[in-house]
């Protein structure tokens, strides 16, 4: 009986031994090598992996830079400048500053301004309100006020204002991470460029609040006589504001 134990515990061990061995030599072999460079960019991102970059983490985003020949079409946006500045050094490619961004609610349908004309009783989620029908107020464009986008923040920057029924936007908060973009069902949120003083540069309003520049525009005067229209300050505090932005937005209307 203990000879039959001290050969199995024998036995049992040289065959660990062995298939440890094995097992060590074929990772050996196979092994893949990996980019230092990969770990060294990782550790300059935030950590968030929001997924705000397109890609699913942080780690994937290092990985897709290394790779990458150049960091034009990869951009942290909860970094932003900064740590892009940061990977730029360690990979030894030069990037270019981008303008900061925010998210913008493109609704104004609140409780006052549209009633309500049923109770929804279901679910609190605007992605299942959406597919049973239009939403309390029947409006089939505006925010099912169920706060999937407020949930899908990571940073705290949205909130649901009971008095309007609409998420509101904490512009300081803010990352531009694009993840209450994709929750919303009704895609009633997007991502603008942040203009000076805190402005968002939305040319929709720009030239409802300038409505000379969408003149000048309509009637063929170019891009030219707008912006110099604004240089010379013929147009307020709007116009000394939004002045370096115009000429993107004009020529991106005459195309």
């Amino acid at each position: 009986m203990t000879n039959t134990v001290i050969w199995t515990i024998a036995i049992i061990t040289v065959l660990g031994v062995l298939l440890a061995l094995v097992l060590f030599l074929v990772a050996k072999k196979f092994k893949v090598e990996e980019d230092p460079r990969i770990d060294e960019v990782e550790k300059v991102m935030p950590g968030a992996n929001c997924g705000g970059c397109g890609f699913a983490g942080c780690r994937a985003f290092a990985e897709a830079a290394v790779k990458a020949p150049n960091l034009d079409n990869n951009y942290c946006p909860v970094g932003g400048n900064d740590v892009m500045a940061k990977v730029a050094s360690i990979l030894g490619y030069e990037v270019k500053a981008k303008a900061p961004q925010v998210a913008v609610v493109r609704c104004n349908g609140t409780c006052e301004a549209r009633p309500r004309v049923n109770d929804y009783d279901g679910f609190a989620s605007c992605l299942v309100k959406s597919t049973l029908y239009t939403g309390d107020t029947g409006c089939a464009y505006g925010c099912l006020g169920c706060g999937d986008c407020v949930a899908a923040c990571q940073f705290g920057a949205l909130s649901m204002d009971p008095a309007t029924g609409l998420p509101v936007v904490d512009e300081s908060k803010c990352t531009a991470c694009g993840a209450c973009a994709k929750a919303c069902p009704k895609r009633i949120i997007e991502l603008r460029p942040q203009g000076p003083r805190g402005l968002r540069v939305d040319e929709i309003r720009i030239f409802g609040a300038v409505p000379r520049l969408g003149a000048d525009f309509r009637r063929g005067m170019g891009v030219d006589r707008a912006e110099n229209d604004i240089g010379a300050g013929k147009h307020g505090e709007v116009g000394e504001l939004l002045h370096h932005h115009f000429r993107k937005i004009l020529r991106r209307r005459k195309e």
